[in-house]
């Protein structure tokens, strides 16, 4: 039986994970307007997009629909995010294509004027982009859906999460790697539409 409104139990799903709205777009590819609408009520997700943010949120699908299930709490479910922490959300590729993970695994501390929800940080598998960033390295991302030439980036290319230099002359869209052994990828015409950036890389940062 449905007892509350999905708008709600997003609402609440928020909370419970500590996530800003901006991080939730980011880490399921969802614009961040959209996200908007869904917390607002004026539109319902698609079941498509309700197991997406289930996935993310770490809930079980049918309690964040709004049915009267168990919301099915992890381990860490009274996790709140430190003060003067971000979310680390997960790994992104620098390499053959590592698929994205969606779900926090951990907070780190940042510089006060990036602890906000435009940031957050994510781990590089890889090493396309070695040796300016390296397997491990986590970077540090400004949430954004545009880019300069030149810059580093985050991207989601159909199902792979991937950092890359990016470049694009109007008609088609480059994403670069450092490394030589690894090539080019260009995307044109309606492949562009294939590439949604996610942020910039602000910075990195190396464990020794």
């Amino acid at each position: 039986m449905k007892n509350e409104n999905f708008s709600v139990r997003l609402r609440e799903a928020l909370e419970w994970r500590s996530m800003k709205p901006a991080h939730l777009s980011a880490a399921c590819g969802i614009n961040k307007s959209t996200i908007s609408q869904y917390l607002s009520g004026r539109y319902e997700a698609k079941h498509e997009r309700v197991l997406e943010l289930a996935e993310v949120l770490g809930c079980d699908p049918m309690w964040l629909a709004g049915y009267d299930v168990p919301k099915q709490p992890g381990e860490n479910s009274d996790e709140r995010c430190p003060s003067g922490c971000l979310p680390v959300l997960g790994s992104v590729s620098a390499g053959p294509g590592i698929i994205a993970q969606d779900q926090i695994i951990e907070y780190m501390q940042a510089d006060s004027r990036f602890c906000d929800d435009e940031h957050f940080y994510l781990i590089v598998s890889g090493d396309s982009m070695s040796p300016a960033l390296d397997n491990g390295d986590k970077v540090l991302v400004h949430i954004q859906d545009t880019l300069e030439n030149g810059q580093t980036g985050v991207f989601i290319v159909g199902e792979d999460g991937l950092v890359k230099k990016y470049n694009s002359d109007g008609d088609s869209i480059s994403l670069i790697s450092i490394n030589p052994f690894w090539p080019v990828r260009v995307f044109s015409g309606s492949d562009m539409d294939q590439v949604k950036i996610i942020g910039r890389v602000v910075r990195s940062i190396r464990d020794w």
